[in-house]
């Protein structure tokens, strides 16, 4: 388990930082969507259900989205 929580731990920080650095915006929304759900994903494995699950809904579905449509 404690593998399992470093592994997404060290993906959520590269993709924190490939959010930052991106130059092309369309890209950087790429790793802020790659960030949201392993965010999500290393919160169930803390236990938590609501809080990730509303994550996904909310950023993943609705402001990732309009993101991308403003973008393009």
């Amino acid at each position: 388990m404690d593998q399992f929580i470093i592994f997404f731990s060290f993906i959520i920080i590269i993709a924190a930082v490939m959010t930052i650095i991106s130059f092309n915006p369309v890209h950087s929304v790429f790793w802020l969507v790659v960030l949201f759900i392993n965010s999500s994903i290393f919160l169930i494995s803390l236990g938590f259900d609501f809080l990730p699950l509303i994550i996904i809904i909310i950023y993943v579905g609705a402001i990732t989205i309009l993101f991308l449509f403003v973008i393009m």
